[in-house]
């Protein structure tokens, strides 16, 4: 059995790293083959049993992919981690929209090609319970839950990290990690909780890593709050041991959160570090309230949490603990391996499991115009991250100065 992953991004990109790097870490536990491919290169060979794409509509790139995995008689999965197929995406992805006209209708674009891909797969993995509903009321199609789970090496790094932390600290640090500025608005949605619990214990900071935007009224607190750039993930775990409490706010409001998985607070369990966060049902499926984390269900709910977790150092450790054992119970490549390996020999199945050297192979080129298409796409967001990383700046300079 042959597994071919091709996903809308590289690799080192977080999820593609989670769905479809991490999948194949496990299926190769197992001694099952599993190939990589980003649609982006020039060419990818298809002659696996199983293709399964990633957050690639059916757009012209998708549309080759699907038909290589026909040609060569393989069974093709679409496999997605956001809530993509459905049009509430276009207006809930986290930017002001319809205002950005031009993100809102390449947002209106990737539902418009995920929900026709979803249609034209044999099968399509989720990473929730949540988006498992969404997509089978969608397709009415067989739809697998593979929960996201860390790296053996994340795991490895974040183990040292860990054991690096300072075990007696003056501070009690909150930490905010986004990826992207796209969470603008679930910061702002614990905004008010946060600087309450900071204008109430001067003994407490917060740091914000990412491009996300950082709502007003946190300047009043000067060197308390504090901003760093984002980084690689190898990174994150010392950034993550260095602080008290991780946060991980979500707008509720959104239907669009409600489908997002648990993946910081696996990154902090990782390096025993407590989580406070939004009780989405992603997150309510995967954390035990007040044992292994804490959710807040309303936005009253983080000024509790977090004034309960500043106060009990004990409680602290005990959830850090806690989350830290059910990771490994859970939410490793070892828990994972034989699961996964099981669900791809089934999904195989379908397709008669010929066997792969069996298979004629199916080159996919990419075309002139989605290579012209690609290198225009990708120089605006080089200019778009450029842009917001000098605003950032900019804006951390005058606060510096003020």
């Amino acid at each position: 059995m042959r597994i071919l992953f091709v996903a809308a991004d590289p690799k080192e990109r977080a999820n593609a790293r989670y769905r479809c790097g991490h999948l194949i870490e496990a299926l190769h536990r197992q001694g099952v083959e599993a190939d990589f491919a980003w649609a982006g290169q020039k060419q990818v060979r298809v002659a696996h049993d199983v293709v399964v794409l990633h957050r690639i509509g059916l757009d012209a790139t998708g549309a080759r992919f699907r038909d290589a995995a026909r040609a060569c008689g393989a069974v093709l999965v679409y496999s997605t981690d956001d809530l993509i197929f459905e049009p509430e995406f276009a207006y809930q992805a986290g930017i002001s929209h319809p205002q950005d006209a031009v993100r809102y209708r390449a947002h209106q674009a990737v539902v418009h090609a995920s929900a026709a891909m979803a249609h034209a797969a044999d099968a399509l993995i989720v990473s929730t319970e949540f988006l498992a509903g969404r997509a089978r009321l969608l397709t009415g199609k067989p739809v697998h839950v593979v929960r996201n789970f860390v790296s053996d090496e994340l795991l490895s790094i974040s183990e040292t990290a860990a054991q690096r932390r300072l075990t007696r600290r003056d501070r009690i640090t909150l930490g905010y990690l986004s990826g992207s500025p796209t969470h603008d608005a679930d910061l702002a949605d614990i905004a008010g909780p946060l600087r309450r619990v900071l204008r109430r214990d001067e003994d407490v900071n917060l740091l914000v890593v990412g491009t996300v935007r950082l709502p007003p009224g946190f300047e009043r607190f000067g060197g308390r709050v504090q901003r760093h750039p984002f980084v690689d993930w190898r990174e994150l775990p010392a950034l993550l041991a260095g602080i008290d409490i991780n946060l991980a706010p979500l707008d509720p409001t959104r239907p669009f959160n409600h489908a997002k998985s648990e993946v910081k607070f696996l990154e902090a369990a990782a390096v025993r570090v407590p989580t406070v966060a939004a009780a989405t049902a992603g997150f309510a499926e995967a954390v035990c309230h007040a044992e292994e984390g804490l959710l807040a269900r309303e936005r009253g709910d983080w000024d509790t949490l977090l004034t309960r977790l500043i106060a009990q150092p004990g409680e602290r450790a005990a959830i850090a603990e806690k989350a830290h054992a059910a990771l490994h119970e859970r939410a490793t490549v070892a828990c994972h391996a034989a699961p996964i390996a099981a669900l791809f020999n089934d999904l195989a199945d379908l397709a008669g499991k010929t066997g792969a050297e069996n298979r004629s192979a199916v080159t996919v080129k990419r075309s002139f115009a989605a290579t012209t298409d690609a290198v225009i796409r990708a120089t605006e967001q080089w200019v778009w991250r450029k842009a917001t990383r000098v605003i950032r700046h900019t804006r951390l300079m005058a606060e510096e100065f003020r």
